[in-house]
């Protein structure tokens, strides 16, 4: 009761603040009251209940929580694992669950489609947590993501889950860093070397179309992240800039 009271009197104080004639639409309700938000047409306003947060991100300016800075943390956190980025439409959707609040972005590169995972510190501003390939999409809105260098795979009607996994270490030597076997849920999880990293798709593609592994594997899918119930919302969309691969003196 306290932080709802404290949180009224922030949200009016950040209201009073706007410029005269601005535009903001009225405050709503995400998940049963977990969470509200606002629009005005400079920034975004959530109040998180379950955490005990209020913040306001801005889609101009270089405040920790505004749209610029959330490019300059995507690249520090992508660079060391790409080797470029191509400029990109994304989406940045926001989370509210019971559990407290998260960000999904989308980053629409056609080559390299991401979806990443973080949260927004009132305090410093940025975090992201997790990186995803996310070439499984359902929709515009998706952003589910799944574990980076992953497939899981079943048998066929008369295949041993044991044996698809000597068969597959066998085909794909140059491909496959391990195989998880779960003989109970009768399915097995690839582990794929680091350079396939992000690509997923492609080896997905190569077991689907050949000969022998056709008629060894049952099923395959990715091993997607798990999530609480929430309720989503779009809060931005534009163009990430991306970014160039650096030369030997650091220069792009």
């Amino acid at each position: 009761m306290r932080f709802f009271l404290i949180t009224f009197l922030v949200w009016t104080s950040l209201c009073n603040a706007s410029p005269q004639g601005s535009k903001e639409e009225e405050i709503r309700s995400l998940d049963l009251g977990a969470c509200w938000i606002q629009r005005t047409e400079e920034s975004f306003r959530v109040a998180s209940f379950n955490e005990s947060v209020t913040f306001e991100i801005f889609e101009k300016g270089m405040s920790p929580l505004s749209i610029p800075m959330l490019h300059q943390a995507l690249t520090e956190v992508l660079r060391p694992q790409l080797s470029h980025y191509q400029e990109a439409l994304y989406r940045v959707h926001f989370f509210c669950s019971s559990a407290g609040h998260r960000f999904f972005i989308q980053l629409n590169q056609p080559d390299t489609p991401l979806c990443i995972w973080g949260k927004a510190n009132p305090e410093t501003g940025w975090e992201i947590h997790q990186v995803a390939s996310n070439f499984a999409t359902f929709g515009p809105d998706s952003c589910l993501g799944y574990q980076p260098k992953t497939l899981m795979v079943t048998p066929a009607a008369s295949v041993d889950v044991h044996q698809l996994k000597q068969n597959l270490e066998s085909l794909f030597p140059k491909v496959i860093e391990g195989i998880e076997v779960f003989e109970t849920a009768k399915f097995a999880l690839i582990t794929l070397k680091d350079e396939w990293k992000f690509r997923e798709h492609e080896f997905r593609t190569t077991l689907e179309s050949h000969p022998q592994a056709k008629q060894i594997i049952g099923g395959i899918d990715y091993d997607y992240f798990a999530t609480f119930a929430g309720e989503t919302e779009l809060a931005f969309e534009g163009t990430y800039p991306g970014f160039l691969t650096k030369t030997c003196n650091g220069q792009p």
